[in-house]
């Protein structure tokens, strides 16, 4: 199948899919692995471990138990939250320019700020802590540069450490972290209740921007702050989000755009929100002393539990929830509960349900399919080539400044909230450079044993007796999947065309720069 004829045939509609049946097609042991791999660590797996659930298929449950205590899913679930709670935007109201950095520091600025909730669920999530600590937790994480700038005390190392925040400012987890209210912002007209409708959605499912809203018939609003108080449908939500948005008050600023207002907390302005809001900081009807119960709250929430549950499954079935999943979901809550609200042994069971196993053409993915996210295309393309794209200190795959993350398929927070799920010209377009300049590079790589072999053929051509063996050893490295006869033979014909105008290092670098093209290496 060539790219462009994949392009073409875009799979059915919502509309015309086939309703679900009984038996859903799945995929088959590598390929499958190849998923969870991905998503657990953003890398492939190796030939080996694909070699081995092909013979064994049993093997499945204990190498997803390996990814699990990978180093590298601690990293990986940073990039799967952000799908989720959009923190890692480009730009922050205040610039790095407002801490004299350097433009060399403008990219590690922008993605230390919106990393900075994501590392510390992540680092709860790899560590084994009981969920309840993201709203919970003392501290926070921050690296070099957050401790340099912001008013923090961090625990000696590199990289990511605890750190904890000493403006006086309670520890509630991802609550008192600057990196989620910098991204959430406020107005003065607004009050902190933007930021209340993002905690309800983010942490309880509760989306209050989802819900319909109608004004009494016949009846002229004269003012938006009379309305939310006397209007039976405003009140509706209003009855709920104003209170929760007065804990809040301790992250009012005065002046906006302001470093010394907006990276420091205020416990002196906590009271302001009876003066701002007309009522006093509740949890949904309960009355609170303000922030520093605000997370003991929400962790005895039911709908906490519930929440963590299915946006979770949402995040690795890479679907929206239906209510056929009701009936596999609920046992898995009340194990999550059960068993003090570990979120990996809750991944391990999400990722041998029947729904993540489906094939990407059946009917419960309405033909949508799972398309490699650009953080995702980044790691695997660095593991297996060697090649990490960058351009004025910027990742490409990882911004939107000087990069390609949205046209890549990516979410940038703000104008794109969900990731792509059926390829497009200018997707097509942004894996076609990056795997002919990955291609380029693992042929370098391979001088130093690196690269998609850790060698590279150079100089044998199809005659040799290696050829196919090497052709389908990369193949199955990069998809999981086997090559047909007739694949071999379109390979070696290619191999054979390039070698004749331009050498054997040009037909090895077409060759791997058309896998890395493949329908079937970008998708997962």
């Amino acid at each position: 199948m060539t790219l462009l004829l994949w392009l073409a045939c875009g799979g059915p509609t919502p509309q015309d899919s086939a309703p679900v049946s009984a038996q859903v097609e799945q995929l088959d042991a590598p390929r499958l692995l190849r998923r969870a791999s991905l998503d657990l660590r953003g890398k492939l797996p190796s030939n080996a471990e694909l070699w081995l659930v092909e013979q064994d298929p049993d093997a499945y449950p204990e190498l997803v138990a390996e990814y699990l205590e990978d180093p590298a899913f601690e990293d990986r679930m940073v990039e799967l939250l952000q799908e989720r709670w959009w923190t890692k935007v480009d730009i922050f109201d205040v610039p790095p320019s407002d801490y004299f950095l350097p433009s060399s520091q403008e990219f590690p600025y922008a993605q230390s700020v919106g990393e900075e909730p994501l590392r510390l669920m992540a680092h709860v999530i790899a560590n084994d802590r009981p969920y309840t600590e993201i709203v919970t937790a003392d501290y926070t994480m921050a690296n070099e540069l957050l401790a340099e700038i912001w008013p923090l005390e961090r625990e000696a190392g590199e990289g990511w450490t605890q750190a904890t925040y000493v403006d006086g400012r309670p520890g509630v987890g991802v609550l008192s972290t600057n990196g989620l209210w910098w991204r959430y912002t406020t107005t003065d007209s607004n009050m902190n209740r933007s930021r209340a409708t993002a905690m309800a959605r983010l942490l309880l499912c509760a989306d209050y921007l989802g819900r319909p809203i109608s004004f009494s018939e016949g009846e002229e609003v004269v003012a938006v702050e009379d309305a939310v108080k006397n209007d039976p449908y405003c009140l509706a939500c209003h009855a709920t989000i104003d209170p929760l948005a007065a804990n809040l008050f301790g992250f009012w600023w005065l002046s906006l755009y302001s470093r010394v207002e907006e990276e420091s907390y205020h416990p002196e302005r906590e009271s302001l929100a009876e003066d701002f809001l007309g009522v006093n900081p509740a949890y949904f009807g309960t009355p609170i002393a303000g922030l520093s119960e605000l997370g003991w709250a929400m962790s005895q929430d039911p709908r906490f539990y519930s929440c963590a549950v299915d946006s979770t499954a949402e995040l690795l079935w890479r679907r929206p929830l239906t209510a056929q999943d009701r009936a596999t979901l609920e046992p898995l809550r009340q194990d999550f509960v059960d068993q003090g609200a570990l979120l990996k042994p809750l991944m391990a069971e999400l990722l041998q349900a029947e729904a993540y196993g489906a094939a990407p053409d059946s009917a419960l993915h309405n033909g949508e399919l799972r398309m490699m996210p650009p953080s995702m295309l980044e790691s695997a393309l660095y593991q297996v080539t060697g090649f990490a794209w960058t351009e004025n200190g910027y990742a490409q795959l990882q911004n939107d400044v000087y990069g390609y993350r949205i046209l890549a398929g990516g979410v940038d927070g703000y104008a794109v909230t969900e990731p792509q799920t059926r390829p497009g010209l200018p997707w097509a377009l942004v894996t076609k450079r990056s795997a002919e300049i990955a291609a380029s590079k693992t042929l370098t790589q391979a001088q130093d044993g690196m690269g998609l072999l850790g060698h590279a053929p150079l100089q044998e051509g199809t005659a040799s007796g290696e050829f196919e063996a090497v052709v389908e050893e990369t193949f199955f490295r990069l998809t999981a999947v086997h090559l047909t006869p007739s694949e071999l033979d379109s390979y070696a014909g290619l191999w054979d065309e390039v070698n004749a105008q331009d050498g054997p290092e040009a037909a090895w670098q077409v060759l791997f720069t058309v896998m890395l093209r493949d329908p079937r290496f970008l998708t997962y």
